[in-house]
C-alpha cells in the first residue's frame, strides 16, 4: 500500500494570502491483473521531511490496523 498526501490551498474571495484548508490522506494498493495485491518498491525517504512523514504514515498505519471494524477478505 502506498499513502498519498494532497494538500488543498484555497484563496478566498478579497483574500490575496490564501492558505491551507485541508489535508487528505489517500491509500491505494497496486493489484495485478487478476485484482490481487502485487508488491511495490518500498518507500526511501531521503530528506528530514520526508522521514519525518514516513513515521507518521507509520503510526496512521498502526492505528488504521488496530481500529479496523470489518474483517477482510
Amino acid at each position: 500500500m502506498v499513502e498519498v498526501v494532497l494538500p488543498n490551498d484555497a484563496n478566498p474571495l478579497g483574500n490575496v494570502l490564501g492558505g491551507k484548508v485541508m489535508h487528505l490522506i489517500d491509500i491505494a494498493a497496486a493489484i495485478d491483473d487478476r485484482g490481487k495485491p502485487k508488491p511495490i518498491p518500498p518507500v526511501i525517504p531521503e530528506t528530514e521531511e520526508d522521514k519525518r512523514r514516513y513515521e507518521q504514515a507509520e503510526v496512521r498505519r498502526r492505528h488504521r490496523l488496530e481500529h479496523r471494524t470489518r474483517p477482510r477478505k
